[in-house]
């Protein structure tokens, strides 16, 4: 009986055994092997949300360094509170610069809310201790700043990214985690840190069916967070 393949299969198959073409050559050069391939899962233990399971869907200079997704998202929290005035006005900020979430999931700090601009108003979660906080020294020593985002250590994948910019994510199982739920196995929504265009509050995010075309106020708490981050 033939076997059949399909073409996200192939993908998957063609980019793993790229990775491990590398790391064959790397051993053969006498360089160390690199620890990140495409698939791998990497626990980060967390002293709120628990054992993290995240996955890599990106490779850096081989394997040296991986980008990591989480398999389940964090509790739905609004991308940036709604403002006063200003362009976040009633509905919050599309700007992922200013964003209260890109400032939380970035602090260790119990009172972490800090304008960002004469508007800036703190989010719902302003009284919870920054993500940062429940991860240990030795876990944060192997989170190394994400270069595509201003030097993050943790951040909101973009519309980009999930749509073509990193190809793993279009092949089956990259497909999977484009789908999530949260740990309680629920369903969600799932911010993107681009904007919706022409607007200054919509923000992109990704729907119960693994695709890209959600959008919401950046002050709604309809969607969670997915924070991913860089692994050396």
């Amino acid at each position: 009986m033939a076997i059949t393949f399909s073409r996200e299969d192939l993908l998957r198959l063609k980019m793993v055994i790229e990775s491990q073409i590398e790391a064959i050559d790397s051993e053969d050069d006498g360089v160390e092997t690199p620890k990140h391939f495409l698939g791998r899962k990497e626990t980060l233990h967390h002293v709120e949300y628990g054992d993290m399971e995240y996955n890599c869907i990106h490779l850096f200079e081989g394997g040296k360094r991986g980008l990591y997704f989480p398999t389940y998202v964090l509790p739905n929290m609004e991308f940036d509170a709604a403002e006063s005035a200003g362009r976040g006005q009633d509905y919050g900020n599309n700007d992922y610069g200013d964003a209260n979430c890109r400032q939380w999931i970035n602090t260790d700090k119990l009172d972490w809310f800090e304008r960002r601009h004469t508007f800036d108003a703190p989010p719902s979660y302003a009284d919870r201790a920054g993500f940062l906080a429940g991860f240990d020294e030795d876990t944060l020593r192997h989170i190394v700043p994400y270069d595509d985002c201003n030097g993050d250590l943790f951040f909101l994948l973009s519309y980009e990214e999930v749509t073509g910019g990193l190809p793993y994510l279009q092949t089956e199982e990259g497909k999977k985690l484009l789908k999530k739920t949260d740990k309680d196995g629920n369903t969600c929504w799932w911010w993107l840190r681009s904007p919706y265009p022409n607007n200054s509050y919509y923000v992109r995010g990704v729907d119960y069916d693994g695709s890209a075309n959600a959008y919401s106020y950046a002050c709604n708490r309809v969607l969670a967070l997915a924070p991913a981050c860089v692994i050396e």
